[in-house]
């Protein structure tokens, strides 16, 4: 008889995965999404910080064009204040919190000059507020130029203002992750006084050739007349003054500018060419005792006279015209 047998297969492994298989899985893709996200969290930060730095340079680049337009306002005031005007309306930046109320209206003011966007102006691409600073007015003790600095900081990405500024030196230290910007006014006003001077100087040479062509065409040719001025120092003609002139005396005129003593008209000059970098017309000084005239130190020759700049902090820069035969 043939016998059967029937054996019993028993399967190697069960479907699905053992407890400890999971848990290697499960560590695998954590380390893989660990590993992405790394990159992806510091490709982020960079790019925000970047648009940050962005952000607070345009800021600054918008201040240094108003600063430009406004630096006889800027520089006139002696407090650690930042003034300017937009559209005839004065504005004020001064230390604190850009959102305090002085501050954020200043650089919404100033947004709408530079082509920045008004919205949001007084915070960081982080979303916090912005700091702002402003110097004392300065003094450079080798030109003695006055200025201000401005300083605008941004806290980071701890949201913490760990910077410094002194206002009585115009320095920022910049701490932690804190992110920020200096605009000095020295050089600009260093620029505005070489313009400035610039200026009196092509006035000068224009004003002394008027006095010699004078002289010239004059048939007595002599030299102990004054060609600076048609009138003496009482406002009327005189002996040693030449009534050819067209230029009146200086002394004359609470306010000797080249357009009200004449100057402007009689040398053919523009409103430009008079005009210095803050705005201001400069002044004549052809009859006071600072000058060289027969009134004030008779019949000694050679007579001189000024042209005179005047600047923000009070005083002038100055020229001296002589007359030559």
């Amino acid at each position: 008889m043939t016998r059967i047998i029937y054996r019993h297969h028993r399967h190697l492994r069960n479907n699905g995965f053992t407890l400890v298989e999971l848990v290697i899985v499960l560590a695998v893709l954590i380390a893989i999404v660990a590993m992405s996200i790394g990159p992806s969290v510091r490709i982020i930060r960079w790019m925000k910080e970047t648009d940050n730095k962005d952000k607070i340079l345009n800021l600054s680049k918008g201040i240094e064009a108003v600063y430009k337009n406004n630096s006889w306002t800027v520089d006139e005031a002696d407090t650690n204040t930042f003034i300017f005007k937009v559209n005839g309306t004065s504005y004020t930046l001064s230390n604190g919190l850009s959102t305090v109320t002085e501050n954020s209206s200043a650089l919404k003011a100033l947004a709408s000059t530079s082509n920045l966007a008004s919205n949001n102006i007084e915070y960081d691409a982080m979303r916090n507020v912005l700091q702002i600073y402003v110097s004392d007015r300065l003094t450079d003790v080798n030109s003695s130029i006055k200025y201000h600095v401005i300083a605008i900081v941004s806290p980071g990405w701890d949201s913490t203002l760990n910077s410094s500024f002194d206002v009585s030196l115009g320095e920022l230290t910049l701490s932690g992750d804190d992110t920020g910007f200096l605009i000095s006014g020295f050089q600009l006003q260093q620029e505005n006084m070489a313009a400035a001077n610039k200026i009196l100087e092509n006035v000068r040479d224009t004003y002394q050739n008027y006095f010699t062509s004078l002289y010239l065409n004059d048939t007595n040719r002599n030299v102990y007349i004054n060609r600076f001025s048609g009138k003496a120092t009482n406002c009327a003609a005189g002996q040693w003054w030449d009534a050819v002139s067209l230029i009146d005396n200086s002394v004359c005129f609470a306010s000797a500018t080249a357009t009200n003593v004449g100057l402007k008209s009689a040398l053919g000059l523009s409103q430009e060419s008079i005009t210095t970098p803050w705005g201001r017309e400069m002044l004549v000084d052809n009859g006071s005792a600072s000058s060289r005239n027969p009134d004030t130190v008779g019949l000694i020759i050679p007579y001189t006279a000024r042209l005179m700049a005047e600047v923000p902090w009070g005083g002038y820069i100055e020229t001296t015209v002589t007359g030559n035969y």
